[in-house]
């Protein structure tokens, strides 16, 4: 982020712009003004950019640069220019008054030639400028709401992917008729003998199987597929 001290027509005042900004509007510099645009950035770097000296020597270049645009002829009727120095905040734009003002830019170093009570109050007139009445602006959400109603849909989600995943279809169609059709006794016992006769016929009679009792049965529903096909 490079900061820079403008002053045009007796008024000065600071802009802060990243190296992007910089880019962006030669770009468009370049687009109208074509060959007289003779000026360059200073180049760009991928790595080592937080270096205190390249940090240095960027800013060196970005000052070089901006002298250079000044004096390209009729500069500064463009309209990017002036949206980029934030001339249209701190003068009034009228054309000619602009042509024949004196506008000089210069870079934090340079900002030693004011006091201290000046820079500050450059900066609070700056700020005036950004104020907004917020009255206008509708109520934002507060952090707090949007945090509940952030985790009540969360919460629902989750509810519904526990009652749903892995559920066969069987089950939503009929799930009132696991506590309403009825086991008869006598068919369990029936079951139950019936498997004992499998098991002692697999082992050969190897092994003695103790007959079931009829006291170990106990209600359970019959399968969710035949009850479906009753329905």
């Amino acid at each position: 982020m490079t900061c820079e001290q403008i002053s045009c027509s007796g008024v000065v005042w600071l802009i802060s712009r990243r190296f992007s900004d910089f880019d962006q509007l030669h770009c468009k510099l370049e687009s109208v003004f074509h060959d007289l645009l003779t000026v360059r950035l200073p180049e760009k770097q991928w790595f080592g950019r937080f270096d205190p000296n390249f940090i240095s020597k960027r800013q060196a270049g970005l000052q070089l640069y901006l002298d250079g645009l000044l004096q390209v002829p009729g500069i500064l009727d463009d309209r990017s220019l002036q949206h980029f120095f934030e001339i249209e905040k701190n003068v009034e734009l009228h054309t000619d008054h602009i042509r024949h003002s004196s506008l000089s830019i210069g870079s934090t170093g340079h900002l030693k030639h004011i006091s201290e009570t000046d820079r500050w109050q450059l900066i609070v007139e700056k700020a005036e400028h950004a104020l907004i009445d917020i009255s206008e602006v509708p109520e934002p959400l507060e952090v707090d709401q949007a945090r509940q109603k952030r985790a009540e849909v969360l919460a629902a989600y989750a509810a519904t992917s526990l009652e749903t995943d892995g559920v066969p279809n069987a089950l939503k169609t009929a799930p009132a008729s696991l506590d309403t059709v009825p086991v008869p006794h006598a068919a369990t016992s029936q079951y139950l003998a019936a498997l004992h006769d499998r098991l002692d016929k697999s082992l050969c009679s190897k092994q003695t199987i103790a007959v079931p009792n009829d006291d170990l049965i106990a209600f359970m529903p019959p399968p969710v597929d035949t009850i479906v096909a009753a329905h």
